[in-house]
């Protein structure tokens, strides 16, 4: 059931990012053009260069191309989602939206003990150590002398009378062959050792693995919050400005093109 919730929320992920994407995309669509209709306007009054509205139309249409492309990774994204809800590809879904970024997430003993209690291996590997340990205690009683005792009693078939009595004593005695027991018991010391020391291991490994985790996703908010706050409105403001520049005639459009990319990035 984890495992199903994680990969419907990797699903619902991927379908809020490449909806996102589609936005982003027509809104640039949408700018592009309206740049287009100006460059045009100031060409047809002389005030214009037509090297700028050919460079223009060549954007707009790679960015009409780019943003087909999305709507189409963003049919395959829906399509994951109602595969893990057991839909058909093409069954409509509410638009999602991506979360704000997390909050920190540090590496604290809760969320060490909840991994460690949530470790299907860790589990395996205590049952792997209580069979290793019964085959332990198993190997040292065969090297000890076995004594059975026994009695049989035997009846007329035709009275059903006491006829016969039987005891019966029997003994094993393993001291003859004494290397074969000594051999399977070195065996079986050795894996319950190993046992023994395996979810040490283990434990050691998923310690490591939450502590990568937990910096990489550490460095991913940092990152985030970066982007939405200080690097974005400054590509905002860069963007704006040139483009003001542009329209009035006293800006170059390789300056609009270069901030509206550094913008539509950090988006």
């Amino acid at each position: 059931f984890q495992e199903s919730r994680r990969d419907l929320t990797l699903a619902l992920f991927a379908a809020g990012l490449a909806l996102r994407t589609v936005q982003l995309g027509q809104e640039d669509t949408e700018a592009l053009r309206t740049s287009l209709a100006a460059a045009e306007a100031r060409y047809g009054s002389a005030a214009g260069s037509s090297v700028d509205v050919l460079r223009l139309q060549s954007e707009l249409a790679r960015r009409v191309a780019e943003v087909r492309n999305s709507e189409q990774a963003l049919a395959s994204a829906q399509a994951g989602v109602n595969r893990w809800l057991g839909r058909a590809p093409d069954f409509t879904l509410p638009a999602v939206s991506l979360p704000d970024p997390a909050a920190a997430l540090s590496m604290t003993p809760e969320l060490v003990r909840i991994a460690l209690r949530s470790e299907a291996g860790l589990r395996v590997l205590d049952r792997e150590r209580s069979v290793a340990e019964s085959s332990l205690i198993a190997s040292r009683r065969q090297r000890r002398p076995d004594l059975g005792v026994g009695i049989a009693g035997r009846q007329y078939s035709g009275d059903g009378a006491f006829r016969q009595g039987q005891f019966t004593l029997s003994v094993s005695l393993p001291w003859f062959n004494r290397e074969r027991y000594r051999r399977d018991i070195q065996r079986d010391e050795a894996q319950v050792e190993a046992v023994r020391l395996d979810p040490g291991s283990r434990d050691l490994a998923l310690r490591e693995e939450i502590f990568r985790l937990s910096n990489t996703i550490g460095a991913a908010r940092r990152t985030a919050l970066s982007y939405r706050e200080e690097i974005l409105p400054q590509t905002e403001a860069a963007y704006n400005a040139a483009l003001n520049a542009g329209m009035s005639g006293r800006g170059m459009l390789t300056d609009v093109l270069d901030t509206r990319r550094a913008r539509l990035l950090a988006r």
